[in-house]
């Protein structure tokens, strides 16, 4: 039980810098000509993925977060075995 608690901790604290990381991003191209409207869908989607907001979307549902990366990914429909994985960006970081 106390293995579970701790990878799902992880995995919402991943959830959390993700989100983060995402609304980084947001601040730096909100300048650009990017439309308002995509802009709001961006912070929607940063919403959804901060666990501690976990903002319900019309298409994906609820993120389960303290579900493993890989199952997240699945979830979306990305393949798994990529070398460009959130987890290789937090270590290059």
């Amino acid at each position: 039980m106390e293995k579970k608690q701790v990878a799902t901790l992880i995995n919402e604290a991943k959830d959390y810098q993700l989100a983060n990381v995402v609304r980084t991003y947001i601040k730096a191209i909100e300048g650009n000509d990017i439309g308002r409207d995509k802009i709001e869908w961006m912070q929607s989607i940063a919403n959804w993925i901060d666990p501690l907001i976990s903002e319900d979307n019309p298409y994906l549902g609820k993120r389960k977060h303290g579900e493993s990366d890989k199952k997240k990914a699945e979830y979306l429909g990305e393949a798994t075995e990529s070398r460009y994985t959130f987890d290789n960006y937090l270590n290059w970081l």
